[in-house]
């Protein structure tokens, strides 16, 4: 809060439970959004599309942005003026447990430093990114809006993607091994019941039948990552056996999402 306040910028915080902010909860300078049962996903959109700022930034709950950040967003949007989203790095926050390693590899890998600083297919996602104000969805679906895929339909319509790695958030999740196992198999359903959204019966069995064969090139792509990366290699090696296994829970929600639908899971994704 007080590097937003420093530059002037609107805070939103968007809570879907009875428990995330005090009920007395009270600041003049800060919007709460209180959307009781609503999924991670409709949440950032909802807060996002009443933003007002000509840059939309976000993160996470269990996020911490290191200093700088609300300044940086500003920078990096006024030096890519073209730019319709902005990402940046995520680096591991949860250092103690093989588990909190493990996760973050399988949901983070691709977004640690080192990262290339320009245009790009993919950014970081919502951990660490900020929009042009008017690419910002304003008509929210009820079931939200998965950035990764706003992402691509900005790329595939031709707008610029950017990534600058001087934009640095740390993601601090600690979670035991069942939940974690939990939580990587709901983000799995949630992301197959969005995509398998129009899609026709044969196209989304081929999706669930596909699901099965990909837990080898899922390992393969973290091990290239990190091979490329060249850090915290000690810990990907201590942390395999937790890596492969939370893949596997991810694959084997993506193919109940595919079968039958996202269902409850966008609920559970913390």
């Amino acid at each position: 809060m007080p590097q937003a306040r420093a530059v002037g910028a609107e805070i939103i915080i968007a809570d879907g439970s009875d428990g995330g902010l005090p009920a007395d909860f009270r600041a003049t300078d800060v919007v709460v959004l209180r959307e009781l049962g609503a999924s991670v996903f409709r949440l950032r959109a909802v807060a996002s599309a009443q933003a007002r700022g000509e840059f939309v930034a976000m993160t996470e709950d269990h996020c911490r942005v290191l200093p700088g950040w609300c300044e940086g967003v500003i920078r990096a949007h006024r030096e890519y003026p073209q730019a319709a989203a902005i990402g940046g790095v995520v680096e591991n926050g949860a250092t103690e447990h093989l588990v909190d390693w493990a996760s973050f590899f399988v949901s983070n890998a691709y977004s640690m430093a080192p990262v290339r600083s320009g245009e790009a297919q993919s950014l970081s996602g919502q951990a660490n990114l900020s929009y042009k104000r008017r690419v910002v969805i304003q008509d929210v679906p009820a079931r939200g809006v998965m950035e990764f895929l706003h992402l691509r339909s900005l790329r595939d319509r031709g707008d610029v993607l950017v990534t600058d790695d001087r934009l640095i958030v740390e993601h601090v999740q600690c979670v035991d091994f069942v939940a974690t196992s939990v939580m990587h198999f709901h983000n799995g359903r949630s992301i197959a019941g969005f995509l398998a959204e129009g899609m026709q019966t044969p196209a989304r069995l081929l999706r669930a039948v596909l699901c099965l064969l990909r837990p080898p090139v899922e390992v393969l792509r973290r091990v290239r990552v990190l091979l490329r990366k060249r850090r915290f290699l000690k810990e990907a090696i201590a942390s395999s056996p937790c890596i492969v296994w939370f893949l596997l829970c991810q694959l084997s929600g993506e193919c109940s999402g595919y079968l039958l639908g996202a269902g409850s899971s966008p609920q559970r994704v913390p």
